[in-house]
């Protein structure tokens, strides 16, 4: 076989490859065209959703509108106003049908609006509102409640989030009992990576219940040494006393295995957490 009768088997084998290549070709176009479709569909929905268009509107002002002076960066897309102080959002029935409640007030001394979360592992149950320079009093369900602060630059009322949303989870828990109003204090710290603190403070509720005669002094039966108590008009026996030379008011339990003090108390005592115990 000569050198032109070579090359032309050769030219004759490619072009045969090449046809055979073709249908396959065929059928791959049209999952490309499918994964295409599937990309611009979820980039399309990233931005509807807002996420996309608050990031977006960090670069382009044909996307942004006008610019933020305050910030130097473009306008962001959502700017909704803040819910009122206390308004609610979460589980609606955790919260109503919880046994029992405290009187609980966040009171926030910062310049930002901030969202108090309570958790439950990582699924938030509740979350309240508490304005700039604002508090919130609202009933809250007792017990020891996983917690944390929310705030941003800009507020979205869909889903209740910030723009560029900055999370702080809270340790320890929040402590809300039946027998003392909670107040936790959000005050401005610039030395704290957080930029705030906290400080709780609580009040026993039988100082705040009717008048004097709703937690009567107890009185002692002569000769015996007993001491008779009075059921108070919330159906509990108060008695008054010290821990540590502090006035204390206990509340009697006559099935209790264990003596529990609010953790404000305790920290005022000096008195290191034990172990947890379920109760």
């Amino acid at each position: 076989m000569g050198v032109q009768d070579r090359d032309w088997c050769k030219e004759r084998a490619r072009r045969s490859a090449g046809a055979r290549a073709t249908p396959a070709v065929k059928r791959r176009r049209p999952a490309r065209i499918a994964l295409l479709a599937a990309c611009l569909l979820g980039l399309a929905y990233w931005v509807g959703k807002g996420d996309g268009l608050a990031v977006l509107s960090r670069w382009s002002p044909l996307i942004a509108g006008k610019s933020d002076s305050t910030r130097g960066w473009p306008s962001l897309a959502c700017s909704d106003a803040f819910p009122a102080a206390g308004a609610l959002a979460g589980e609606d029935e955790w919260q109503r049908h919880a046994p029992r409640k405290s009187i609980t007030t966040f009171v926030n001394r910062t310049p930002a609006d901030r969202i108090v979360d309570l958790l439950h592992g990582d699924e938030v149950k509740l979350s309240i509102a508490v304005p700039a320079n604002a508090e919130a009093t609202l009933d809250l369900p007792v017990g020891a409640h996983a917690w944390r602060l929310r705030n941003g630059a800009a507020w979205c009322d869909r889903g209740w989030r910030f723009v560029r949303e900055q999370r702080t989870v809270i340790s320890p828990p929040l402590e809300i009992v039946a027998s003392s109003q909670l107040t936790v204090d959000i005050t401005s710290d610039p030395d704290h990576p957080t930029g705030f603190s906290l400080r709780t403070r609580d009040a026993p509720v039988v100082a705040t219940i009717g008048s004097a005669s709703s937690a009567p002094a107890a009185t002692s039966r002569a000769g015996d040494g007993t001491l008779l108590l009075p059921r108070s008009t919330n159906g509990h026996y108060f008695v008054d006393g010290t821990i540590d030379g502090e006035a204390v008011r206990f509340m009697v339990d006559t099935g209790a295995s264990r003596i529990a003090v609010p953790m404000p108390l305790a920290r005022r005592l000096g008195y290191y957490q034990g172990r947890e115990v379920v109760v």
